[in-house]
């Protein structure tokens, strides 16, 4: 019984993850700045400029909080990599599955908070 009971919560577990769709933006960091009160500004690619955490204030927004710790990783990663000419990915949930630097990247705007965080960022090697 219990067999059973732990194979329904993880075929539900399983289901769960599945739908989940995401998007990911990659390129390299073509713009990155700290405005006066701390907030990261990046822009990845061509994409929009977006205003992703600040690094005196814990902020939760699109169901992502980043913490002030956090964000100073985010904003050294992200400043390496624009460095080093390496790029970074950047994935985001979404209700429809968006692939990769498509329309969804695009649609997030620019100069504001996206709507739907960045729930991972990653750099990835210089591959020019």
């Amino acid at each position: 019984m219990r067999f059973k009971v732990l194979a329904l919560f993880l075929s539900g577990c399983f289901i769960a993850m599945t739908a989940r769709a995401q998007f990911d933006c990659t390129g390299p960091v073509s713009s990155l700045a700290l405005s006066p009160n701390g907030t990261v500004q990046v822009s990845v690619g061509t994409f929009g400029v977006w205003y992703l955490c600040e690094l005196s204030n814990t902020d939760t927004y699109g169901g992502v909080t980043f913490t002030t710790d956090g964000c100073k990783g985010i904003y050294a990663m992200l400043l390496t990599a624009q460095s080093t000419g390496n790029s970074v990915t950047m994935d985001f949930s979404s209700s429809d599955s968006g692939g990769t630097n498509g329309a969804d990247c695009t649609a997030l705007g620019s100069w504001v908070q996206p709507s739907s965080a960045p729930y991972y960022i990653y750099t990835l090697g210089n591959t020019q």
